[in-house]
């Protein structure tokens, strides 16, 4: 829905006043942007099972083409387990309230692209 240069800008306004924090776009796989930037592991967030079978595949693919690179995977809190952004969309199509899923920012950059 958004674009890549509006994705960065809001995990950057949404991450700001996070220390130690770089937010970068790139095109092409992961495994070759890690080896040549020298990044030896990324942070995964799972919600659920299914979230874990394709994350799994991933990594296993990710380790095929860069072998020193590892996952870290980090299981999301109840609340937020069967949130996808799907939901979110509808749930903001309707005029619902996602104030509780998503920082204002996204909230109002939502609104904007379907009002």
């Amino acid at each position: 829905m958004f674009s890549l240069k509006e994705r960065v800008f809001l995990v950057k306004e949404v991450t700001k006043n996070i220390k130690n924090i770089e937010v970068v776009s790139f095109k092409g796989l992961t495994a070759d942007f890690a080896k040549m930037n020298n990044i030896n592991f990324l942070i995964r967030g799972l919600r659920n099972f299914i979230d874990f079978e394709n994350e799994k595949l991933l990594f296993r693919m990710n380790q095929h083409l860069f072998v020193k690179l590892e996952s870290i995977f980090l299981i999301s809190s109840k609340q937020y387990s069967s949130i996808s952004s799907s939901l979110i969309k509808e749930i903001v199509l309707n005029r619902g309230d996602v104030s509780f899923f998503l920082p204002k920012i996204v909230q109002k950059a939502l609104n904007k692209k379907f009002f």
